[in-house]
């Protein structure tokens, strides 16, 4: 068995002793603090829902993950994937979904991380029918492409850190979205059809 750190180890028997639906095991680069190899002790878990392994250097996810017959989300972004199981419910850096694309269903990505070029989206987007979850942080955008209004399925969109004013109004569109993270702009107008926007750093929305 691959070695895991004895604190993830204690943490994902913890998890197992307590029957925790979500696990997050984020990495912290800055900090050296990164999983190399995926813990295996995690495919005990049978009752897990959502597992998040961001920012850490894993190549491998094992084919046995599949086995976690609960598991709806498994968060992969900032991890310099190799191969993983095509199984639904998983949110990848998009250029580890265009690179690994032939070996991995477009139904089974429920979120994906994009690094914006030319404010523009790649056009298989609209072929990601249970996409729900986009993470546009960190692009340093001033604005958005308009084709994001016409992804009407997401409900969670990452907007942070990027140099936006405003929130254009085909976000109106989204009528499913419930969660909207804008914090570290520079917003000061709101769109009309979309909600009242009071300079928080993360809005929770009910429709």
């Amino acid at each position: 068995m691959a070695f895991t750190p004895p604190d993830i180890r204690n943490r994902i028997e913890q998890a197992r002793l307590e029957g925790w639906a979500e696990l997050d095991l984020s990495g912290d680069p800055e900090n050296g603090r990164c999983l190399f190899e995926f813990p295996r002790e995690i495919l005990a878990l049978s009752g897990l829902e959502r597992l998040v392994l961001r920012n850490n250097r894993i190549t491998v996810i094992p084919e046995e993950l599949r086995q976690l017959s609960a598991l709806q989300r498994i968060d992969l972004r900032g991890n310099p994937l190799q191969t993983l199981p095509d199984m639904p419910g998983l949110v990848l850096d998009a250029e580890d979904y265009e690179r690994l694309q032939p070996r991995i269903s477009p139904g089974h990505i429920a979120g994906l991380r994009l690094r914006l070029v030319r404010r523009e989206l790649p056009g298989y987007l609209k072929e990601l029918p249970e996409l729900y979850f986009l993470d546009l942080s960190g692009n340093y955008a001033v604005g958005l492409p308009s084709e994001i209004g016409e992804l009407e399925q997401l409900r969670e969109m990452e907007l942070s850190s990027n140099q936006l004013m405003s929130l254009p109004e085909f976000l109106g569109n989204l009528t499913h979205l419930t969660s909207l993270d804008v914090g570290g702009n520079q917003i000061k107008r709101r769109c009309r059809n979309f909600w009242e926007f009071d300079a928080s750093d993360s809005l929770d929305v009910g429709w």
